[in-house]
């Protein structure tokens, strides 16, 4: 049984079932609530298989405990987080890194590293190659051009073997190509290692130290210089969206019958709804107590009176 009961400007689930909506379920200024409360008291509770989770204005993840406010598992293998196609800046007060369970100890430790962070945008990129008689030409691949500015370009030098040393003549050094040269006119054949180091497209005049006034001024620039926005560019755009979202599954399953020769089946989707319903039943709280009886018996008399009235 699901009984949900409106109160002042929440709408709180007092069941600890299931509750099954088979299209949508909408908490608005309409029906007198601006809230949704799943669990009661210090219990909690979930929602499954969600496809889209849409704020009007923003979307904002709060946690009152000392729990992550965002903690992403995907037992199928896959688990991103993508901002594409969409496009917009991710912030942080706290470090980002990358952490996976420490290869000599995994159920007790750990391994994880922190991003290094700069007050420019920049990207990175290397590789190794050989002097010929002392010269060498290096051309980075083609989407090194398409990502990068030649603003700020630098190049970073290791030779691999004996010789004078290594320079970059300026006036070749692009994000193209550039030019190495052994030093005092060496005529070494050696392997070297470098390192570029480009400003990303379009951020030649990044200012690190933000304020609230250029925050509105980007935010204004992105309404003025978007197209026009119009209902039918809105259900384009969403259309683009799921197909993009459906080719990509098509694609996988057929990758998956490919190498396995079997339709895949999603049983990790079967497992999980059967675990997470063997845990909702194992903790089921007993509805006996006297504020979730308050609670009830306050619904069944809004009920009465609406029914009265």
């Amino acid at each position: 049984m699901c009984v949900a009961y409106a109160y002042q400007n929440d709408l709180v689930f007092l069941y600890d079932d299931r509750c099954f909506f088979e299209h949508s379920i909408s908490v608005n200024g309409s029906v007198g609530a601006t809230h949704l409360y799943l669990g009661y008291g210090a219990s909690e509770g979930n929602i499954y298989n969600v496809d889209l989770i849409r704020g009007y204005n923003d979307l904002k993840l709060y946690v009152n405990g000392q729990n992550d406010v965002l903690w992403m598992y995907s037992a199928s293998g896959g688990g991103d987080l993508s901002f594409w196609p969409y496009y917009g800046d991710s912030y942080a007060t706290g470090t980002k890194h990358f952490r996976i369970p420490h290869p000599d100890n995994p159920d007790k430790q750990w391994l994880q590293y922190v991003s290094v962070e700069a007050p420019e945008v920049t990207l990175k990129i290397r590789g190794v190659a050989m002097l010929n008689s002392g010269e060498a030409t290096v051309k980075p691949p083609h989407h090194w051009d398409l990502a990068t500015e030649n603003y700020l370009t630098t190049v970073q030098l290791t030779p691999l073997g004996d010789c004078n040393g290594l320079y970059a003549p300026k006036a070749s050094l692009g994000n193209t190509s550039f030019k190495v040269r052994e030093l005092q006119g060496g005529t070494s054949d050696v392997e070297f290692m470098w390192e570029l180091t480009a400003t990303r497209k379009g951020y030649s005049d990044f200012n690190p130290e933000q304020t609230v006034e250029e925050e509105a001024k980007k935010a204004v620039d992105s309404m003025v210089n978007s197209p026009p926005a119009t209902k039918e560019k809105y259900i384009e755009q969403e259309n683009k969206r799921d197909k993009v979202r459906s080719d990509f599954k098509v694609l996988v399953d057929a990758k998956y019958k490919e190498r396995t020769g079997r339709d895949f089946v999603d049983k990790v989707k079967g497992w999980a709804d059967e675990v997470a319903l063997e845990k909702q039943e194992a903790e089921k709280i007993d509805l006996r107590k006297e504020g979730k009886k308050e609670l009830v018996s306050n619904y069944r008399e809004i009920l009465n009176s609406v029914v009265r009235g």
